[in-house]
C-alpha cells in the first residue's frame, strides 16, 4: 500500500512543477476581454479592424497597412450651363482609385479620371471634342457604421487636363491644366468574407477653372468645368 501511494507522488510532484508556471501565470494575469482573448491584443473597436487571416468581411485588417485599389464609374454633371448646351448634361467618368492608409481609418488617396465628349459649337453647329483627365490628390477619413460597412469623407487638390479639338476656324483648340478642389461622401463595404472584394458608392463635387476658353466665353474669362460626380465601383483590399 505505501508502495503504491509512493509511485503515485512520483508520478504528481514532476507534473505540478511542470506546470507550476504556467499555472501561477494564469492566476497571476488580469481577467481579458473577448477581443483580447481573441485578437491576442487590446481592441480599440469591434468594426474597424480584425486579424489577417480570420474569415472576416470587416472593413479593416488589424495588422498589416491596407492598400486598395478600385475601378469606378460616375455621372459627371458640369457647373456652367454654357458647358451643358455645348457638351450636354451629363459626362461619363472613368475612375482608378488608389487608396493606402496612412493612420487606422485615414487614408491617402490618388484618383485617375477620364471623361470624353462631343459636342457642337454655339452659333456655327460645328463638332467639337472634348478630353478631360483630372487627378486627385487628397484624404479619405472611414467612419464605421456596422461591422463590413464605413462612411467616409473626402477632400484634396485636383489637377484637369483639359483638351479641346474644334472642327471650326472661329475657335481655337485648347490643351491646358488647371488647379482645383475635390471633395465628397460615400460609402464603402467589404462584399466577402473569404476574398478581400469591396464596393464604393460615391457623391463628388470638383472646383476646377479654366482660362481662356477661346472665343466661346469673354476674352480672359474663366469658365468653371468642374460638376458634380455620382457613381460607384468594384475594388480589391490588399
Amino acid at each position: 500500500m505505501i508502495r503504491q501511494i509512493a509511485c503515485a507522488l512520483l508520478g504528481v510532484v514532476p507534473a505540478f512543477f511542470i506546470l507550476g508556471d504556467e499555472a501561477q501565470d494564469n492566476l497571476s494575469e488580469k481577467p481579458r476581454t473577448f477581443d483580447e482573448r481573441v485578437v491576442g491584443r487590446e481592441s480599440k473597436t469591434y468594426s474597424w479592424k480584425t486579424y489577417r487571416g480570420a474569415n472576416s468581411a470587416t472593413t479593416f485588417d488589424h495588422w498589416s497597412k491596407q492598400f486598395m485599389i478600385l475601378g469606378e464609374l460616375g455621372y459627371f454633371r458640369p457647373t456652367k450651363s454654357l458647358f451643358r448646351e455645348i457638351y450636354g448634361s451629363s459626362l461619363l467618368n472613368y475612375r482608378l482609385s488608389m487608396q493606402i492608409e496612412l493612420y487606422e481609418t485615414l487614408f491617402a488617396m490618388v484618383d485617375t479620371n477620364f471623361l470624353y465628349k462631343q459636342g457642337r459649337a454655339l452659333g456655327e453647329g460645328e463638332t467639337t471634342d472634348l478630353t478631360l483627365v483630372p487627378v486627385d490628390l487628397g484624404l479619405k477619413w472611414y467612419v464605421p457604421v456596422t461591422h463590413s460597412v464605413s462612411f467616409y469623407v473626402k477632400a484634396g487638390a485636383e489637377i484637369t487636363g483639359t483638351f479641346i479639338t474644334n472642327n471650326t476656324p472661329y475657335v481655337e483648340d485648347i490643351k491646358q491644366s488647371s488647379a482645383g478642389a475635390i471633395t465628397g461622401v460615400g460609402l464603402f463595404s467589404s462584399l466577402s468574407k473569404r476574398y478581400s472584394l469591396c464596393i464604393n458608392l460615391f457623391a463628388d463635387y470638383s472646383f476646377v477653372q479654366l482660362s481662356p476658353f477661346g472665343k466661346v466665353g469673354a476674352e480672359g474669362e474663366k469658365v468653371e468645368i468642374g460638376g458634380l460626380i455620382l457613381g460607384g465601383g468594384l475594388g480589391y483590399r490588399f
